[in-house]
């Protein structure tokens, strides 16, 4: 498929190795800006390892770039959400001073404020704004947290099992919230999820990785797939 018309990413003999062992082989695909594409595969099959090297934390050889509204093929900015937050939040700091702190400096003081009270109504978390970052609940934080990526404008939206020990009503508003970004704002999301049904239900496409690409293509055709039995059943 090519990208004629619209914007995409395309990553293209995407490789990793570690001290000689292969993490990720040749991995090349199309990710087109309003798409949701979930990465399903088992432990160790480097969906991770994929993450981190996106975002320039892992080396890797290969290409990655964005084609722009213009047909100009630049390097694609990544907005990370990741599953949890790696540190404990223990200074004293709200929601809305966390967003501020985020936002570009080159913008005004008054366009920071409005910036950031725009992404947190797009992410239903206008209501949080004064509360601290301690006190916020799981679900809560990752709507924080995808709202602060939104203020980057990103061209790809990276989430890594964002819904993990979320309650159901907090995992269903946060993939509405999702859906309806992708759909405004028209921005590609990547996924990793172990959740089938989740994949099922709003992914656009799925990608099976184990080390390299076993098959990809439209939810309903892959998650029926002689090979998906094979990885997971």
């Amino acid at each position: 498929m090519t990208c004629k018309n619209y914007c995409c990413t395309k990553i293209k003999n995407f490789s990793v190795s570690f001290n000689d062992e292969v993490i990720l082989k040749d991995i090349n695909f199309h990710l087109h800006c309003g798409e949701l594409v979930a990465i399903l595969g088992p432990n160790g099959a480097g969906k991770s390892t994929f993450f981190k090297a996106l975002l320039g934390e892992v080396k890797y050889s290969g290409d990655v770039l964005f084609m722009n509204e213009a047909g100009e093929k630049i390097k694609p900015k990544f907005g990370y959400v990741p599953q949890k937050l790696d540190f404990e939040i223990t200074s004293p700091i709200s929601v809305l001073d966390c967003l501020l702190a985020s936002t570009p400096s080159s913008l005004f003081v008054r366009n920071k404020k409005k910036a950031c009270l725009d992404v947190l109504e797009q992410t239903n978390s206008l209501s949080l704004k004064d509360k601290l970052l301690s006190n916020l609940s799981g679900g809560e934080m990752q709507r924080v947290l995808l709202a602060r990526i939104l203020l980057s404008k990103p061209n790809v939206i990276l989430l890594d099992e964002p819904t993990s020990g979320m309650d159901a009503a907090s995992e269903l508003l946060f993939w509405q919230i999702v859906n309806e970004v992708k759909k405004t704002q028209d921005i590609a999301i990547l996924v990793i999820t172990h959740n089938f049904n989740q994949a099922h239900k709003y992914a656009d496409k799925v990608i099976l990785l184990n080390k390299e690409i076993i098959s990809s293509g439209p939810t309903d055709k892959i998650l029926f797939t002689d090979e998906f039995k094979e990885l997971f059943l």
